[in-house]
């Protein structure tokens, strides 16, 4: 919570206008035209890059660890509603949301896969993104995430090779209709559902 409570407006900056920003972005357009979720969950909203988008389509509640970060939304005017709480103890019932959104979020989580199957009973569609593994970038932040553990300090940060990724998300009862690399394929965006008889889905591709 510190940590990103001292990055606000640094993270602000430096990510609004990033090109992998721009691609989320197209991205996220993509999945809530093909899905039309009426209630979303933006779990680790940050400084509400996604938020305004998301709140053009739909009711949504938008969550973060850290109130600096969620009171830096609530500046912009952006009308949603705000939730401050760890992704490893999401205070929803089941099946409170059609959508969740978990943009550069799970990679930070103490138990990857649990928070899946938490947000699996939650909503029936996840757009997920992580940082690819099989890559030079993704290699360099397992390198530091190494060191980290050498010296004794709290490392939460991974990332994850794409067979890795499809992996994890069958073995929490999720499906992949889509996945997509991009950023040069340094990251990974997944579409997933919950049951794939119960919604109809673009093809994967």
């Amino acid at each position: 919570m510190k940590c990103w409570s001292q990055q606000v407006e640094r993270y602000w900056v430096e990510r609004k206008t990033a090109q992998d920003t721009q691609v989320l972005n197209f991205l996220l357009e993509k999945s809530l035209k093909s899905y039309h979720p009426s209630k979303i969950l933006e779990v680790g909203c940050g400084p509400g890059i996604f938020t305004p988008k998301l709140s053009e389509r739909a009711w949504v509640v938008a969550l973060d660890i850290s109130v600096k970060m969620l009171k830096f939304v609530k500046a912009r005017n952006v009308c949603v509603e705000l939730v401050q709480a760890d992704i490893e103890s999401l205070p929803f019932r089941d099946k409170s949301f059609d959508m969740i959104v978990a943009y550069r979020v799970v990679e930070y989580s103490g138990d990857d896969k649990e928070t899946l199957r938490k947000f699996s009973r939650i909503a029936q569609i996840v757009l997920l993104q992580l940082p690819r593994l099989d890559s030079i970038r993704g290699l360099l932040l397992s390198f530091l995430r190494m060191i980290g553990v050498l010296l004794k300090r709290t490392v939460r940060f991974r990332s994850y090779s794409v067979k890795a990724a499809m992996k994890m998300v069958d073995s929490v009862g999720l499906s992949l209709v889509e996945a997509v690399l991009y950023n040069h394929g340094l990251d990974i965006h997944m579409a997933l559902v919950k049951n794939l008889m119960d919604i109809e889905a673009p093809q994967r591709s």
